[in-house]
């Protein structure tokens, strides 16, 4: 439905207004535009709603806008969520005055093609920033199953070369009876030389270790990380080395009836941080509240050879 409304007074002309207003609607779907010029300033009106469901296809969309264009101002909150068997979008736009403007999105694409099974955005932009970060994943070839490659990135600004870190990675299951996958990848980083890996991933009942080979240009380095996993705890052993430095990183964390982390940092200088919290129920008839303490200790000390 389309209306229109003309006002023009010959002896006020900064008094000419014109209304203009559509609207469509069918089922669980509404939308109407309105403008409004009064003079020589115009304001426009957006309102949409839209909510469907099949077996193929869920959709939300919801919007409400309301905008003076000659002066830049805007009010806005735009929301828009799909889902279907190919794709996953979700937007949200946000909009304030002349100033305040924020969007955020994440959009995953399935089966794009053999190379491409997965595409992943997501980020965030308003003024003075521009976050965004990818994920493409594909497979090798139609046999090659448990083959994959693809790459990642982080990027928080508008030139990739100077504010873009990007991962492109190769991952191949492992022939050797004890290692599950064989991987390589090359690290992108601002300034930097790129920073090429090749290792394995080795995946236990408890937890996980992964080993690397890397080299950024003349220099070598080893990385070694294990995961493990019990009954209330956590443990991450993380070593770097190579013909100048040794570190060494062992982190713990336990959740039981007590809660605490213990992190031990042999870089150039020995750090060891613990904080703890101990939770102790309470007897009856006060076994409904609980007590609990803290400690909370950070240690530095000169590495010893």
């Amino acid at each position: 439905m389309h209306t229109m409304l003309f006002f023009q007074p010959s002896a006020y002309p900064w008094l000419n207004t014109e209304i203009t207003w559509e609207n469509q609607q069918s089922g669980d779907y509404l939308e109407n535009t309105g403008r409004v010029r009064v003079g020589s300033r115009s304001y426009v009106f957006e309102q949409l709603y839209s909510s469907q469901a099949t077996s193929s296809l869920q959709e939300l969309l919801f919007k409400v806008a309301f905008s003076c264009p000659d002066n830049g101002v805007e009010y806005k909150l735009d929301l828009q969520h799909r889902n279907s068997h190919k794709e996953t979008i979700n937007r949200l736009n946000l909009a304030a005055h002349k100033t305040i403007r924020l969007s955020a999105y994440w959009t995953h694409e399935k089966g794009l093609s053999l190379a491409l099974l997965h595409k992943i955005r997501t980020g965030i932009q308003y003024p003075g920033l521009d976050l965004a970060a990818g994920l493409d994943l594909g497979q090798k070839s139609a046999t090659a199953a448990s083959s994959y490659t693809g790459q990642t990135f982080l990027r928080w600004g508008s030139n990739p070369k100077t504010s873009e870190v990007k991962a492109e990675f190769d991952l191949q299951k492992g022939e050797a009876a004890d290692v599950d996958f064989v991987a390589a990848t090359k690290l992108h980083l601002p300034y930097l030389e790129t920073i090429e890996m090749a290792g394995t991933i080795m995946l236990e009942s408890n937890g996980a270790l992964v080993s690397f080979d890397c080299h950024q240009g003349p220099s070598r380095y080893t990385t070694e990380v294990r995961l493990s996993c019990g009954n209330g705890f956590k443990n991450l052993e993380a070593k770097l080395e190579s013909n100048t430095l040794s570190w060494l990183a062992t982190v713990r964390l336990r959740h039981d009836n007590v809660k605490s982390i213990h992190a031990d940092l042999q870089l150039n200088k020995h750090y060891v941080f613990n904080a703890v919290v101990r939770i102790k129920p309470q007897e009856p008839p006060n076994h409904k509240s609980s007590s609990f303490a803290f400690l909370c200790r950070l240690v530095r000390t000169s590495v010893t050879s």
